[in-house]
């Protein structure tokens, strides 16, 4: 992040290691509240927006805090052509079964 340009003093590192989405939402949810943020932009894979977002929306839900969900682009993912390539190919398998449970209410 530094090298895009993003000063140190900006950068806040979580205190524990997170297994998943769901995990990231919590400590995302408790900085928020810790430091009183009232929107929060996150950027991910954009094959990951879609589950992301259900998860931060969900554990932010009842808060003030306002997301917004964007796909970097910095990944060289084709979203519009994803069945071209077999790491797309990949990505929509893996985050489709993910995102069936997390709709399903078995997401963590």
């Amino acid at each position: 992040m530094m090298k895009l340009g993003v000063p140190a003093s900006a950068i806040i590192l979580p205190a524990r290691i997170h297994d998943n989405t769901a995990q990231e939402a919590e400590t995302l949810h408790e900085l928020a509240r810790q430091r009183g943020w009232h929107r929060i932009i996150v950027v991910t894979s954009p094959y990951h927006l879609r589950r992301a977002g259900f998860a931060m929306r969900r554990e932010l839900k009842g808060t003030s805090v306002e997301v917004e969900m964007h796909g970097t682009r910095y990944e060289p993912a084709n979203p519009a052509r994803w069945w071209t390539s077999r790491e797309d190919l990949r990505w929509v398998f893996d985050e489709g079964t993910k995102l069936v449970a997390y709709e399903l209410g078995l997401g963590a």
